[in-house]
């Protein structure tokens, strides 16, 4: 992580216990790595060093960095992307509250993304070297861990199958309202703190192939649409477009 950055700054202090956890983080409770947190104080596993506070379109993170920490959002969002060798930015994935986001820079000690803010986030951050002493001293760590790793090539499979524009558009309102909250699959609104700019680099498509595709989902009735605010109205028709088990 960028040492020094003027636009991070301290919000609060460490190692929380649940009930002492400020209101309105919602990502504590879903969080990756929260058995951290949540350990006793006399714990051998080091908890995380606190909060930052970060403004929109903050890199965190840039490209050949040496991997040394990771980050999770609080609130706010996060984006990973890297650079094409013809000048393009190809956006690799997102990371939302209590999501885990840096262990690309697992593979050699060297992040291979860049990763940066969508909006105004408060952030987690925790070592190298302390996550990997809890996840062997934490089975429950260990496993949310396993778990978003295999969440994350299961979606890079399924983009790489060559399902249709709308199919894979469809698929990823799912998730990502799937990651904010089940209210989001029952019609509640949220947000998509992504541009569609991101969200055609990430599933490669054409800006434009977006613009049309969330103008035909709204004409049939499976969602309602009013810029980032987005609502689905048709959980089910959705699934079938995006071909999806419905129990999930």
């Amino acid at each position: 992580m960028t040492k020094n950055n003027a636009a991070l700054r301290a919000v609060s202090a460490p190692g929380l216990a649940e009930s002492q956890q400020p209101s309105g983080m919602g990502g504590c409770r879903s969080c990756a790595i929260r058995a951290m947190c949540l350990r006793p104080r006399d714990a051998s596993v080091v908890c995380l060093p606190g909060l930052r506070a970060a403004r929109a379109d903050c890199h965190l993170v840039r490209a050949g960095d040496p991997c040394e920490q990771y980050c999770l959002p609080r609130s706010g969002a996060l984006k990973a992307y890297r650079n094409t060798p013809d000048g393009r930015e190809q956006v690799m994935g997102f990371y939302l509250p209590g999501e885990l986001a840096g262990l690309d820079g697992l593979a050699d000690g060297r992040s291979q993304w860049n990763l940066v803010t969508l909006e105004a986030s408060s952030l987690c951050t925790v070592t190298h070297k302390n996550l990997i002493e809890a996840a062997g001293q934490v089975p429950e760590l260990l496993n949310s861990l396993m778990r978003r790793l295999s969440s994350d090539m299961l979606k890079a499979a399924d983009l790489a199958t060559g399902s249709s524009a709308e199919a894979r558009l469809a698929g990823f309102l799912i998730d990502i309202a799937q990651r904010i909250g089940d209210a989001c699959l029952d019609g509640a609104v949220f947000c998509l703190p992504m541009s569609r700019q991101d969200i055609a680099s990430y599933l490669a498509l054409a800006p434009e192939t977006i613009s049309r595709l969330f103008a035909r989902l709204r004409d049939d009735g499976l969602i309602d649409v009013d810029r980032k605010r987005l609502r689905i109205l048709d959980y089910p028709g959705l699934s079938q477009i995006a071909q999806t088990d419905l129990a999930a």
